[in-house]
């Protein structure tokens, strides 16, 4: 039976992976951006290994003195583990790297992605070998089997196999064995291996004829939660043993006899203080688990390893104090609960059964049997969820109206829940969920019990219908009309912006879903569908995708300004001697023919060669001197014949001016206005717009520096960009890889503090935009941190509060 050995305590977030080196050597990897490897003797870290800028998922040994770890930050990285050099950094995935494992091949390992993909790598020289692709959605997990042939799942719930010596690209999906997403996998007995996945279920895969059938399936392994990760070890008898940890806090130990390979059988559970995010077995059979409570344990069968008693208990303490809130459970009658003594008499029927009784100080308790011990231990205490009328309060630095102390059942903690006064309970909801990293699933339950907790009247939008400050017309306020104006004019650059025309969301007496309109889940009850029709409201105008067409700038109404802008400059280059100001014949015709043109209609203007080729020129300028010039070339590739000359028959080189003067250390706000003005309207043209396209990591590079300036029109500029990148990417229906860039740039622009309601209002309809019609885009997304973005800025307006509500509804769905 295993019992604790040691807690690993050091990272100051969840533990995302854990390995084990052959030598062991025990590894940890952490939601905190860290890798550590640990002096087991003295539980304490060795070496901390740091240089991911984002989560680190997964780690691999490969031999006794290399590292791998994966990270959501799209990289993998190769470590020295004796000095705690950083080796190489692999890159090539285009999304999170969900997982590595060491292939059976030499120095090499084998990497699964969100982009669709797994990876083969060298990590000896930090080449990629080979891309797996084929996969419809995120990949989980990879791993080589011991024949050589590469096995991938997941999200899109297949299991595909690759030859392991000819470079087949899409491979081959195997017979269908799992009902969700496959989140996991490793080797098994007779050159097989195991999956498991969120359906709660492990299958054993045989090989037959080149190829692999599932032959044994353990169902509800973890009674109904997702199964997160899983691990196999050969004991010394030929049995092999697995070990497998998941959503429901326990870590699972199953066991296949030697000569019954398709026989497995559940021998032990490991009830954690959080979900168990990983599992590994060492060289000497001891289990290391990966907990969301920040810590990794080490669990061992050598009585003579256990920790001390003092660590023990504190261990069970942590897990019995566990509290399960009725809030979520649908509410328990303790009355009639059978005693502890009567109810705990009775064995359990198998490994991991559940039972609720009535305890000794009368209140209702959970117990778990373990078949190992023969058994009942108390895994939780069942409380009452929050009652009454909270009181106001501080939640992570903000005051609210309403405070909720909630019992989330991570190790018994209590963490608290805002609510304002008029907000949506989704957003709300969706903050909490964002804050504690619980579940998405929990978004319809948590805003459920918001809309019972509060008073009626606390849920009706109490903002008034006002001028909107940015444009002097009305704001968009959800279920209500426009004060002013009526115009539908563009909601970027018109002076009126669009009303839609909303129900109010938040009604506790509605089971009305606001995302669907339909009727939502409702934990403990059914659908209010009673509502006389004549009370329903018009369902929510959409703002997402974004219909209005590209963001473009054609305006001319400051073109004599720029010309005398522009003449000033030519003069003082001119008394420089610098040799780059316009000769008499090239300023003649600039003021005589170029600026005329730029003032008269597109549609029938016509610019000849040599008129764009003086814009070419004096784009040479310094970027001191370059914002006028970018503003006169913004003008002229708005013409068809100058979008022509400068991207047809001159390749687009006029962009790699405007991008150096936009990542010019000279540059200032003025640069940044006009120089993000001539990139949006590359949009406007075909020509021009298949450049942009090209040069889209290039152009979103440069334009970044925008974002980051004290100058608001400039923030308005890039975040106009980020739109039209959309609404491209969306029309043109380009893969989740694609878009990536733009939503973690439009994710970057609320996370730097953003709070300027024009440029928040333009990236969430980016967001929006590029997520709404691609399942994939949304899983990437939620990588991204999409969600907490939208609840953040959600507040500073009703029509932010708007588009939040529909990308939490695409997340959802």
């Amino acid at each position: 039976m295993y019992t604790l050995r040691a807690e690993l305590r050091i990272h100051s977030a969840d533990v995302r992976g854990v390995a084990a080196s052959s030598a062991g050597v025990i590894a940890t990897a952490s939601r905190d951006h860290s890798v550590v490897i640990w002096d087991l003797d003295k539980n304490a870290p060795k070496k901390t290994l740091e240089g991911h800028k984002h989560f680190v998922n997964s780690l691999a040994f490969v031999g006794t003195n290399r590292l791998v770890s994966a990270s959501g930050d799209n990289t993998l990285r190769v470590w020295d583990v004796d000095s705690g050099d950083c080796i190489h950094v692999l890159k090539g995935h285009t999304a999170s790297v969900c997982s590595v494992s060491a292939a059976t091949e030499g120095s090499t390992v084998v990497s699964a992605s969100w982009d669709k993909t797994a990876r083969v790598w060298c990590t000896e020289t930090g080449e990629c070998l080979r891309v797996l692709r084929g996969h419809d959605a995120a990949v989980w997990a990879a791993a080589q089997t011991a024949s050589g042939a590469f096995i991938t799942v997941g999200a899109d719930k297949a299991v595909r196999i690759w030859p392991g010596h000819t470079k087949v690209e899409t491979g081959t999906a195997l017979q269908a064995a799992h009902s969700d997403v496959v989140r996991d996998l490793v080797q098994g007995p007779d050159g097989g291996f195991v999956t498991v996945a969120n359906d709660s279920a492990l299958v054993y895969w045989r090989e037959s004829q080149d190829s692999y059938v599932p032959m044994k399936k353990v169902s509800d392994l973890h009674n109904g939660s997702f199964c997160y990760s899983v691990d196999s070890f050969i004991e010394p008898s030929g049995n092999w043993r697995f070990v497998t940890g998941g959503e429901d806090n326990a870590v699972r130990i199953s066991e296949c006899i030697e000569t019954l390979m398709d026989e497995i059988s559940p021998k032990q559970t490991i009830m954690h203080p959080g979900t168990v995010w990983s599992v590994c077995f060492c060289a000497n059979g001891d289990i290391v688990t990966a907990c969301s409570d920040g810590v990794a344990r080490v669990f061992t069968t050598d009585e003579s390893k256990c920790a001390d008693q003092d660590v023990l208990q504190a261990f069970e303490k942590a897990v019995s104090e566990r509290q399960i809130n009725t809030k979520l459970i649908g509410g328990v009658d303790v009355k009639k609960l059978p005693s502890a003594e009567a109810a705990l008499a009775t064995p359990g029927k198998k490994d991991g059964e559940n039972k609720i009784v009535k305890g000794a100080n009368g209140g209702a308790e959970v117990y778990m049997w373990s078949s190992a011990e023969s058994k009942w231990s108390k895994v939780g205490d069942v409380v009452e969820g929050p009652g009454g009328t909270p009181t106001g309060g501080v939640v992570n630095g903000k005051t609210y109206d309403f405070v909720f102390e909630v019992e989330i059942g991570e190790g018994g903690k209590k963490e608290k829940l805002g609510y304002n006064r008029g907000e949506n309970p989704y957003l709300a909801a969706q903050r909490f969920i964002d804050e504690n990293e619980i579940s998405q699933e929990f978004l319809d339950q948590i805003a459920h019990f918001i809309e019972q907790q509060v008073p009626p009247e606390a849920l009706q939008s109490t903002s008034s219908q006002l001028s909107d400050p940015l444009t002097g017309g009305s704001r968009y306020v959800p279920g209500g009309h426009a004060v002013s104006g009526g115009g539908s004019g563009d909601p970027f650059t018109g002076n009126h912006r669009y009303v839609p025309q909303t129900q109010r969301v938040g009604s506790s007496s509605s089971g009305s879903d606001p995302f669907t309109g339909g009727s939502r889940y409702v934990p403990g009850g059914g659908s209010n569908l009673s509502k006389p029709e004549a009370n329903k409201l018009p369902p929510p105008r959409k703002l997402i995708p974004h219909k209005s067409g590209m963001v473009l700038y054609k305006n001319i109404d400051q073109i004599d300004k720029i010309q005398q802008k522009l003449s000033l400059f030519n003069t003082e280059f001119a008394q420089a001697g610098t040799g780059q100001a316009l000769n008499q014949e090239e300023a003649s015709l600039f003021g005589s023919s170029l600026m005329p043109k730029l003032k008269s209609r597109r549609d029938i203007v016509v610019l000849e060669e040599n008129e764009c080729a003086l814009v070419a020129k004096i784009l040479k300028w310094p970027t001191s001197h370059s914002f006028p010039v970018l503003d006169v070339a913004r003008i002229a590739i708005s013409i068809p014949s100058g979008a022509a000359y400068f991207f047809g028959s001159k390749n687009g080189e006029v962009l790699d001016d405007v991008l150096a003067h936009l990542s010019s250390e000279q540059a200032n706000a003025a640069v940044y206005i006009m120089g993000c003005r001539f990139l949006c309207n590359m949009f406007g043209n075909r020509v021009s717009g298949t450049v942009a396209k090209a040069q889209q990591s290039a152009i979103l590079q440069a334009a970044s520096r925008a974002a980051r300036t004290d100058n608001k029109r400039a923030r308005e500029t890039h975040a106009a960009l980020l739109v039209n990148y959309a609404i491209m990417l969306h029309d043109s229906k380009a893969p989740a890889q694609e878009r990536s860039s733009v939503i973690k740039k439009s994710v970057d622009v609320i996370e730097a503090g953003e709070d300027h309601e024009e440029v928040l209002y333009r990236v969430m309809i980016a967001i929006g935009t590029l997520i709404c019609d691609d399942n994939e885009s949304a899983s990437l997304g939620v990588e991204l941190g999409v969600a907490k973005a939208a609840s953040d800025a959600a507040p500073i307006s009703p029509r932010l509060q708007q588009i939040a509500l529909e990308i939490a509804t695409i997340l959802a769905s």
